[in-house]
């Protein structure tokens, strides 16, 4: 055969060729051999896919877990800083009502709870003190509050048991909470 029909035969035989498991692709394009799809660039068997789209979606859950574990853990943290018994970790649910007396303050006593951390944090009153204000305090120079304000249940008409909500525009800095915390006056 001339070397010039050799050369096309080639080129005829390959035209036909798809790319092998492994191979490079191009999502939407007919590229991958029979049985394959192309997945992220590189042709794929529907288990691989079907495998790793599992593997990821169970690393998705394991940091949503991991990140709802340290707001609880940091919750926790702040109810003790102010003074209130937070329920244990593995029986709160994650929007739990406020937490349990911890001790009576004396009749009509303010108390003020304290607290300190990073970013976004609150001072909390007991379940039995009413919140009568509160404030927020940042460390660094030139950083400043971007929120403070109360936070109560959404169906409360009242303040008892709430807290005063603090943060700091950066994650980062250092900001410290006051709740002034009222007990309940002695009954007439």
């Amino acid at each position: 055969m001339p070397r010039s029909l050799a050369l096309i035969a080639v080129l005829l035989a390959g035209a036909g060729c798809r790319t092998e498991p492994g191979g490079s692709c191009t999502e939407g394009a007919d590229d991958c051999e029979k049985n394959l799809v192309c997945f992220e660039g590189r042709c794929r068997s529907p288990r691989h896919v079907q495998v790793e789209t599992r593997r990821r979606a169970a690393l998705a859950a394991q940091d949503t877990a991991i990140a709802r574990s340290r707001e609880a853990m940091l919750q926790a943290k702040l109810l003790r800083q102010s003074g209130v018994n937070p329920p244990r970790l593995a029986e709160a649910a994650p929007d739990a009502a406020l937490p349990a007396v911890a001790g009576p303050p004396a009749p009509g006593a303010v108390r003020v709870a304290h607290t300190h951390g990073r970013g976004r944090i609150f001072a909390a009153c007991r379940g039995d003190e009413r919140l009568l204000g509160g404030g927020c305090e940042v460390s660094e120079q030139n950083e400043t509050i971007s929120a403070s304000h109360p936070e109560v249940a959404p169906q409360a008409t009242d303040t008892m048991g709430a807290r005063w909500i603090c943060a700091a525009r950066s994650e980062l800095s250092r900001v410290q909470a006051y709740a002034l915390c009222q007990s309940p006056p002695p009954p007439r």
